[in-house]
């Protein structure tokens, strides 16, 4: 270990952090209902519409939260429907 990092190749930063959060909101968003997501203290980003929180404990040092996406993002709806 180097620094505190485990490998020496692997980008570093901001933008590698906030490409990863897009990438992790945008895997969500297209999860089928149903799909369940385990949070331990979040992810940085926000979860799209259609989850609901299930579970939570908080009993530990940092919050651990079980979500369900119980119904599809409506936005993904209206911009897959035609305009007549």
């Amino acid at each position: 270990m180097l620094d505190g990092h485990l490998d020496d190749q692997v980008e570093l930063g901001d933008e590698r952090f906030e490409r990863d959060v897009d990438a992790a909101q945008e895997l969500l968003r297209r999860a089928p209902v149903g799909t369940s997501a385990l949070l331990y203290n979040g992810f940085g980003g926000t979860l799209p519409a259609g989850y609901r929180q299930l579970r939570v404990d908080t009993t530990q040092a940092c919050e651990l939260s079980l979500w369900r996406k119980l119904s599809s993002d409506a936005r993904v709806k209206l911009a897959s429907t035609p305009r007549s």
